[in-house]
């Protein structure tokens, strides 16, 4: 009796492997399906965080001070509306500041998001991307000169 109990058992076992592929290749769909939608509820998110941290601008302009010298030695004046609490309502309120180092991040963000024609072409010019470009002036700005990267020498040709 206890050889037959065995082969049920053997049998049995089987045909659990040879279902086994197969179910491998679901749960492996299931499980890709699943990372897909992951990374579209994270977009999601990232997208609803940034039109929340934007809708408080409606305008902004950058104005180069200093045309004829060079993005470094620029000086460059930012002026932005911004919704403002004055107790009772939201208002507008027009800031105006000198120079792209204190701006707060989701102006800046703003600014090469929603108006990427306002950034000022002596920045854009630093590289293709606006966020790398911006990236390169903020490092420029900080060791007082900039350093050429491949881009520039492919823009040149």
């Amino acid at each position: 009796m206890h050889g037959i109990e065995q082969a049920k058992a053997d049998v049995a076992l089987l045909d659990r492997l040879n279902g086994a592929a197969d179910r491998l290749a679901t749960l492996n769909t299931l499980q890709a399906n699943i990372i897909v939608e992951q990374g579209l509820i994270h977009e999601r998110a990232a997208k609803a965080r940034q039109d929340t941290a934007f809708a408080k601008f409606t305008a902004v302009d950058v104005i180069d001070k200093y045309p004829d010298e060079s993005v470094i030695r620029s000086t460059f004046q930012v002026t932005y509306t911004t919704s403002y609490w004055d107790g009772r309502q939201s208002v507008p309120k027009q800031v105006t500041m000198t120079g792209l180092q204190s701006l707060p991040d989701d102006l800046l963000g703003y600014l090469i998001e929603k108006h990427p024609s306002k950034i000022p072409a002596k920045i854009a010019a630093l590289a293709a991307d606006p966020y790398d470009a911006f990236d390169r002036y903020f490092v420029g700005v900080g060791r007082g000169y900039l350093i050429g990267n491949a881009y520039d020498t492919e823009r040149k040709a």
